[in-house]
């Protein structure tokens, strides 16, 4: 049946590129339309990144560690979105400053209804559980990939000591 639970250890992961922790941290996400962060441009607006926007990724692995399929999350974005996947110079969402703006100019909605709700839930029981080890020297975009999972609610919990802190991470435009 395999393992119920699984242990990521990112201590003295100093980081590396953001892109890569975010497709990482996709990969562990089940709802496609999931802020995993927040960049601050050069004129001080904030911009969302959410997990639509790694999983039209080619690179992007599938949905890991849950009890649904891998391509579980991949399918339900090509049927609600098939446009994001036809190759014609799509730009993601997440390319909006603001949550409000997603709402506006893309019809973004956050689930409300109960349904939603349940499937919402039933998604979460599937998924197996994350506990995150770290410390003093996990540091740059490891500390962003152990945020979004934290804030998302997919970690169950974060062991160790007090991350360096750096607040500043490499960021490539692909």
């Amino acid at each position: 049946l395999g393992a119920r639970s699984y242990i990521i250890d990112v201590r003295n992961n100093y980081g590396g590129v953001l892109q890569e922790a975010m497709l990482t941290a996709t990969s562990m996400i089940r709802d496609p339309k999931t802020p995993l962060c927040y960049t601050l441009n050069n004129r001080g607006a904030f911009t969302p990144h959410d997990a639509e926007e790694y999983i039209i990724d080619k690179r992007y692995p599938g949905y890991i560690l849950s009890k649904e399929p891998r391509w579980a999350v991949l399918e339900e974005a090509k049927s609600k979105n098939p446009s994001f996947f036809s190759g014609d110079g799509w730009s993601p969402p997440s390319n909006y400053a603001s949550l409000h703006e997603q709402g506006v100019k893309r019809g973004l909605k956050m689930p409300q209804n109960s349904m939603q709700y349940q499937e919402q839930s039933r998604a979460r029981s599937m998924q197996k559980s994350l506990v995150i080890i770290m410390n003093e020297g996990t540091a740059s975009s490891a500390e962003v990939f152990v945020s979004s999972l934290r804030d998302n609610g997919r970690a169950l919990a974060l062991v160790g000591s007090k991350t360096y802190g750096k607040s500043a991470f490499p960021f490539t435009n692909l």
